[in-house]
């Protein structure tokens, strides 16, 4: 189990792979805790639930699973820190690709418009526009990337992505279409070896 408080409300989240759950508690200072109600939601057996993102006025949550690579958008109630029902369910392998599905990372755009995913067998990014009144997800695109796309970053004004390939030693920049979600390949760089996280930091 592996455990990441929000940024926000203080709820504990955990994601469990063995029981494939997703899970809350409450905010009470340490070292009491006690499980929200309901204190998580039920995901795909074996579906490896893995990163998660919220919506900026956390109404939604998204969350990426790593062994079959899908994405389950759920309600969320920020006051008592619960996921709801489950909204949609969607697929992040490329449509007619038969691989073993080993997804990696999930970000939301800072202006909350659209939402990527990586998937490592495929070396792909995938692009969805996000509904902020439904949390729905509509596909925009999916296009071969790095070689297994561990890790991907978004610039604060949405308007780049980076992305780097552990298999590739390299990281690619690419231009966010505002109008459309589409990613357009600007420069390739070479990376040490097996490069697997990308951080942006503002400087002054």
């Amino acid at each position: 189990m592996r455990s990441c408080p929000t940024a926000r409300t203080g709820t504990c989240w955990c994601r469990v792979w063995a029981a494939t759950r997703c899970c809350t508690s409450g905010s009470t200072p340490r070292p009491a805790r006690s499980a929200n109600e309901p204190s998580g939601a039920k995901v795909k057996e074996k579906a490896g639930p893995r990163h998660f993102r919220f919506t900026k006025d956390e109404k939604f949550v998204y969350l990426l699973n790593e062994l079959d690579a899908t994405i389950y958008v759920f309600d969320y109630d920020p006051k008592k820190g619960t996921l709801g029902k489950r909204v949609q369910m969607v697929s992040v392998m490329p449509p007619g690709v038969q691989v073993k599905p080993w997804a990696a990372e999930l970000q939301l755009t800072p202006d909350g418009k659209y939402l990527y995913a990586s998937e490592r067998t495929s070396s792909t990014l995938s692009a969805y526009k996000v509904d902020g009144a439904s949390g729905v997800l509509t596909p925009v695109a999916t296009i071969s990337t790095e070689e297994q796309p561990r890790a991907f970053a978004i610039d604060p004004t949405s308007k780049f992505l980076y992305v780097v390939g552990e298999k590739s030693d390299k990281m690619t920049a690419y231009a966010i279409d505002a109008t459309t979600g589409k990613l357009e390949k600007l420069k390739q760089y070479g990376m040490g070896k097996t490069p697997n996280w990308v951080e942006m930091v503002s400087l002054p």
